[in-house]
């Protein structure tokens, strides 16, 4: 599911706002989303129709709500050699989730070509992003892993809470100094969540084949949503569908910490009835143990 973890002072009882909390008891923070199997956004729910579970064993829902607001957003678009058959559908794609912008939502632009760059720094204008997307020629080699990395640091910058990597990429990286390991560490302690467009393109054919995407493990890991290779038109219809903007919220009280940086692991399904309708729910599937004295 979409989602994210932090360590906050929140109130036990009560409907918490971001940037209200009172300190009274260090809470996990759960952020959620539920969706269809046509990615339509499922809205009305409550705590009773959620089951947590934090290494297996269950954990009470302490406080429940619901937030719509804007999202910084850094979008990560592969233009590398590798990419050119490819380069035009991931403008298309881009274009349709640009789309959907929201009051307050900002972004910026990651290029990934020989050197990833950060062409557009956080902006309102969602035309600028377009139009310095707009590139001619895709070109060099693919530093990826290196491309998510200045993402994640672009977004220390990022005036919203809610914030978001969004990858247009064929999934191959030749060229990184990062290892994949390496990102995955940093996107498992970050409180950004990734979403991944990936295209088939010749170039893979030449590349030995992990079990599954690459791109389909980093998005999971940060409770984002992956997209596999479909149609221009396809990626329109998903993208004017898919509603960065809505979440649920939730807190549990962990575990005393002895932090020491275990990392553990979270479990959230839908209960009852909703079991049956096949939906479809994002979240983070675990956090990292901190001191409480450090979190800020």
């Amino acid at each position: 599911m979409i989602g994210a973890f932090a360590l906050a002072a929140i109130p036990a009882q009560g409907q918490p706002r971001p940037g209200n909390f009172a300190v009274t008891a260090n809470r996990i923070l759960v952020n959620a989303v539920v969706m269809d199997r046509q990615e339509r956004l499922i809205t009305g729910l409550d705590a009773k129709d959620f089951q947590l579970t934090v290494d297996k064993s269950p954990a009470r829902i302490d406080s429940f709500w619901r937030e719509d607001g804007p999202v910084s957003t850094v979008i990560v678009l592969d233009a590398s050699g590798s990419m050119a058959p490819a380069l035009k559908r991931g403008r298309e794609a881009l274009d349709a989730f640009l789309q959907q912008a929201y009051p307050g939502d900002e972004y910026a632009l990651v290029l990934c070509r020989e050197k990833p760059i950060l062409d557009v720094p956080f902006t309102g204008d969602a035309a600028a992003i377009s139009s310095s997307a707009n590139l001619e020629a895709a070109k060099g080699k693919t530093p990826l892993y290196d491309a998510l990395g200045l993402a994640m640091d672009t977004l220390k910058q990022a005036r919203n809470s809610r914030r978001l990597i969004f990858v247009l990429s064929d999934g191959l990286d030749n060229a990184s100094r990062y290892s994949q390991k390496e990102v995955e560490r940093r996107l498992a302690e970050s409180d950004a969540f990734l979403y991944a467009v990936e295209f088939w393109t010749p170039a893979l054919a030449d590349d030995v084949p992990p079990p599954r995407s690459r791109l389909e493990d980093l998005a999971e890991i940060t409770g984002g949503v992956f997209f596999g290779d479909v149609t221009s038109k396809q990626f329109v219809s998903l993208l004017s569908r898919l509603d960065i903007h809505q979440r649920y919220l939730l807190t549990f009280a962990p575990r005393v910490s002895a932090g020491d940086g275990k990392y553990h692991k979270v479990g959230l399904e839908l209960t009852g009835e909703l079991r049956r309708h096949k939906l479809q729910l994002y979240w983070r599937h675990g956090y990292f143990d901190q001191d409480p004295a450090t979190i800020q």
